[in-house]
C-alpha cells in the first residue's frame, strides 16, 4: 500500500501542470508522510523501545544521583560536625597552650627573680669582704704610718736624758705591777 502511494503521488506530481506549487507541495508532503509511515513501520518498535529504555536509564540515574546526593549530605553534614568539634578542640589546645605558657613564663620570671637575688646578694657579700679588706688594709697602713710618726716626732722631741727617763719610767710600772 506504502508504494503504492509513493507511486501514485509520483505520477500525479509528473503529469500536473508543468508548474504547479499546490501539487508539488502536496506531492512532497505526502512523500514525506509516505516516508515517515514506512519508517514507522520498519523502526517504530525499535524507537519507541530505544526511547523507553532511555527514559528507564534516566530515570534510574536521577534515582541512582538522589541516592547519591543523600549520602553526600549526610558526609557534608558529619564533615561540618567535626570540623566545629575540631574548632573547639582547636580553642581548647590553644586555651590550654597559653595556660601552660604563662606558667612556663611565671616560672622563668620566679626563677630569674631567685637568681637575681642571689647574685645580688652575693655581689653584697663580696662589696662587704672587699670593704672590710680595704678597712684593715687601711687600718693596717694608717697604723704604719702613725707609729712612723710618732717614732719621727719622738726622734725630734726626745734626746738621750728624755728617752733614758722614758725607759726607768716604763721599767718601773714594769716592775710594780
Amino acid at each position: 500500500m506504502a508504494v503504492a502511494t509513493l507511486i501514485l503521488l509520483g505520477v500525479v506530481s509528473h503529469f500536473s501542470d508543468p508548474y504547479n506549487p499546490w501539487i508539488n507541495l502536496l506531492a512532497r508532503v505526502g512523500n514525506v508522510c509516505v516516508f515517515l509511515y514506512i519508517l514507522w513501520r520498519a523502526a517504530g518498535k525499535a524507537i519507541v523501545d530505544g526511547l523507553s529504555d532511555r527514559r528507564a536509564a534516566i530515570v534510574d540515574e536521577l534515582d541512582s544521583l538522589a541516592v547519591r546526593k543523600a549520602a553526600a549530605e549526610e558526609q557534608l553534614a558529619a564533615m561540618i560536625e567535626k570540623i566545629d568539634s575540631l574548632d573547639a578542640e582547636c580553642e581548647t589546645i590553644l586555651k590550654d597552650s597559653r595556660a601552660r605558657g604563662e606558667a612556663i613564663r611565671e616560672a622563668l620570671v620566679a626563677d630569674a627573680l631567685e637568681e637575681a637575688e642571689k647574685i645580688r646578694n652575693a655581689a653584697h657579700r663580696a662589696a662587704d669582704s672587699e670593704t672590710k679588706k680595704a678597712i684593715e688594709e687601711l687600718r693596717s697602713q694608717m697604723a704604719d704610718e702613725i707609729v712612723q710618726a710618732v717614732e719621727a716626732t719622738l726622734k725630734e722631741k726626745l734626746d738621750m736624758k728624755k728617752h733614758v727617763k722614758l725607759i726607768d719610767n716604763a721599767l718601773k710600772k714594769v716592775v710594780l705591777n
